[in-house]
């Protein structure tokens, strides 16, 4: 579900009991399995669903096999807005997707790097340096926003290894020195 998280600054340092703040649970919240939440440029908070698409503000996006312009997966797993305001959308089964204007009704999804199918995305960052960084099983995919999208070829994979073998990387932060870390499993 989606709940919404009350704190209470008057209340100081949470102690054992925990009684700092306060939730809610939405009622519009429609699927128990919600994987990534993002603010668009316009403000709107975008929700993605393991198995029901995309929402954004009371709206819904599914993948329709017929509509090229739909989402290329409806099931999604990480959203990432990056410094011009698009939307990158990275699905469980290895798509990416980006929506370049938000304002258009209804959004028109465009689809990128096909071969990720299999690749099993899972973190999703914006890096300092502008460029975006998704963990895969394959290592860490990094491209620049605007030149992937003016060449599809403009993207490098940084290999992550451990006992000789490539790992599957399940997160990505950025610290404060601009440094990227990778969480594994191995």
């Amino acid at each position: 579900g989606l709940h919404e998280i009350h704190l209470n600054p008057a209340a100081g340092k949470s102690d054992r009991s925990g009684n700092k703040g306060s939730t809610r649970l939405l009622k519009n919240a429609k699927s128990s399995k919600f994987t990534s939440m993002a603010e668009d440029k316009d403000g709107n908070l975008w929700l993605s669903m393991r198995e029901g698409g995309l929402t954004i503000e009371g709206n819904t996006y599914y993948h329709n096999e017929a509509d090229k312009g739909s989402l290329m997966s409806g099931r999604i797993d990480r959203l990432q807005k990056d410094r011009r305001g698009r939307m990158w959308i990275c699905s469980v089964d290895g798509k990416l997707d980006v929506v370049e204007a938000t304002d258009k009704s209804p959004l028109k999804f465009r689809h990128l790097l096909p071969w990720l199918k299999g690749t099993a995305p899972r973190g999703m960052i914006v890096g300092r340096d502008g460029n975006i960084y998704i963990g895969l099983n394959k290592g860490i995919l990094v491209f620049n926003p605007d030149k992937l999208l003016a060449n599809e070829r403009q993207y490098r994979i940084i290999p992550i290894t451990g006992k000789g073998k490539t790992l599957d990387i399940y997160s990505l932060a950025e610290d404060e020195q601009g440094r990227i870390w990778a969480g594994t499993g191995g």
